[in-house]
């Protein structure tokens, strides 16, 4: 499977489709599966390109070589796996974590940038926030694999989706990963969400922005997106109505349509 060497990782990625590139940078633990099976086959049928990989510390790219580093060294990552696959101008996708390396790059390559589309994310943790990272770095210390999904779970999902079957197939699946995340890695990712604050320098993002937002989100509030939105010229704000921190796997034809919707007019 295809792998490209940047800053130190041999960074595992995948390319399909035609037409013009989506980048979709996943969030803390999430490798480039969660946009597979409800993301990159209806972006590719709409006509784009799809780009997914998997972050430093995470999945086939496994763990970083650096002891810590900030969210710039994402944004660098991406920069690098960009330029050895010339993608020069893509539109780019971000959730949670991943809209604050988007942030990043948005803000370092706006030339590089069609759109930027920021899900569940914000400009810098609050106090909540913190606390909530904080508490899942202890999970994650001392509970085994499902007791600590488990506990991942109750913050990422709404209440409607333990109704469901999902709930059982997602665990599973996430149990049976060949390539789990170790401790140090995921230690690592909260550390430099715990250090980014973007929130001075959003004014001078000039790209077409849209951020979106669960309703229901309690691991990154909308009051964090809508700050997002408010601090970036022009952007646009939506809100899903019953959407959790996982909007992208939980109510998927709400979040594309709202995403391609966007893409369709930049």
């Amino acid at each position: 499977m295809p792998k490209a060497g940047i800053n130190g990782l041999s960074m595992y990625y995948e390319l399909t489709g035609g037409g013009a590139p989506v980048v979709f940078v996943s969030g803390l633990t999430g490798d480039h599966s969660g946009w597979k099976l409800f993301q990159v086959p209806a972006f590719n049928a709409a006509g784009y390109r799809c780009l997914v990989f998997d972050n430093r510390d995470v999945g086939q790219t496994g763990d970083s070589p650096l002891a810590s580093y900030a969210i710039g060294q994402f944004a660098a990552d991406t920069i690098g796996l960009l330029d050895q696959l010339d993608l020069d101008s893509v539109h780019l996708v971000g959730y949670s974590m991943g809209g604050m390396i988007a942030q990043e790059i948005a803000l370092a390559h706006p030339g590089r940038l069609r759109s930027l589309t920021l899900m569940c994310s914000a400009a810098k943790p609050d106090g909540y926030v913190r606390s909530l990272l904080e508490t899942l770095g202890a999970a994650k210390r001392g509970l085994s694999a499902e007791e600590f999904l488990k506990t991942l779970g109750l913050r990422v999902f709404s209440h409607r989706f333990y109704e469901t079957p999902a709930l059982q197939v997602w665990l599973e699946r996430m149990l049976a990963n060949p390539y789990p995340q170790s401790v140090a890695g995921f230690l690592r990712q909260v550390g430099a969400i715990l250090g980014h604050d973007a929130a001075p320098r959003l004014p001078s993002i000039e790209v077409p922005t849209h951020v979106i937002a669960g309703a229901e989100d309690i691991m990154l509030p909308p009051r964090l997106s809508k700050a997002l939105a408010s601090a970036i010229p022009g952007a646009q704000l939506t809100v899903i109505l019953e959407g959790a921190h996982a909007l992208h796997a939980e109510k998927p034809d709400e979040y594309n349509r709202a995403v391609l919707d966007f893409l369709k007019r930049h």
